[in-house]
């Protein structure tokens, strides 16, 4: 995992760990975390833009 992905808050972290790195469909999270599919989707997108917002400060994603 990198240093940005661990900056992330946690429950958003797992959601991209599960998507990501394990290659599972947003149902197939939203079961295995026992939360609604949109409650996934949500924190599908928070997470990530964590991740462009730090990115985009170190310069590293335009």
């Amino acid at each position: 995992m990198g240093p940005l992905l661990e900056k992330v808050k946690p429950k958003y972290r797992h959601v991209l760990i599960l998507k990501y790195y394990n290659d599972l469909t947003l149902t197939e999270i939203a079961a295995v975390l026992g939360k609604p599919e949109g409650t996934v989707k949500t924190w599908q997108h928070k997470g990530l833009g964590q991740l462009r917002k730090w990115m985009k400060n170190r310069r590293d994603w335009e």
